[in-house]
């Protein structure tokens, strides 16, 4: 993983990059009143996330104060992952939109 240190003052984005989501708890909440001091925009990102789940966590992450949430695949050690390439778009196009606007 790169990281780069910005000026705090310059700040307009946050993305929390997690391997796996499987529920959005009182964590991720504590997390969100931390960081909106800095900016409003904080994401969720998840690598993965349990079959058929991706729909109540992104609704859940919305709720508690994530402006967004996404995964890259659904899986479970059974089947083969489902790679969601219409969420890694919208992804994708979040980031860029954000960044044009500064």
């Amino acid at each position: 993983m790169d990281f780069k240190f910005i000026n705090i003052n310059t700040v307009v984005g946050v993305v929390s990059c997690k391997a796996h989501v499987s529920s959005i708890d009182q964590k991720h909440k504590d997390y969100i009143s931390q960081m909106t001091s800095f900016t409003k925009n904080i994401w969720l990102f998840s690598e993965y996330c349990n079959f058929n789940t991706y729909n109540k966590l992104k609704t859940r992450a919305k709720g508690i104060g994530y402006k967004d949430f996404w995964c890259l695949y659904e899986w479970n050690e059974k089947e083969a992952p489902k790679v969601k390439i219409d969420v890694w778009e919208a992804f994708d196009k979040k980031i860029i939109a954000l960044a044009k606007k500064y």
